[in-house]
């Protein structure tokens, strides 16, 4: 029988997001990550030196071209942002 939740918890993007929140070092995380997976590191140079105004952009703009609409992807993945 199908069962969402374990859709949810096998998702490497849920579980890195799992990772991240239950961290004391984030970044830490994420530079380990980025070490294995070449698209993240691409992501993690990019954004490296940004502020958090110019990555919000970069995330709008890439939601956009995607067809993808930010807030409601947002609110799947149970990140709060006002």
């Amino acid at each position: 029988m199908f069962n969402p939740m374990q859709m949810l918890q096998n998702n490497p993007v849920m579980q890195m997001m799992g990772m991240l929140q239950n961290s004391k070092n984030p970044m830490a995380v994420m530079q380990k990550l980025a070490g294995q997976n070449p698209q993240l590191q691409q992501v993690m140079q990019i954004a490296n030196g940004k502020s958090p105004m110019q990555l919000q952009q970069m995330a709008e703009n890439l939601a956009r071209e995607k067809g993808v609409n930010l807030q409601e992807f947002m609110k799947q993945m149970g990140i709060n942002r006002p």
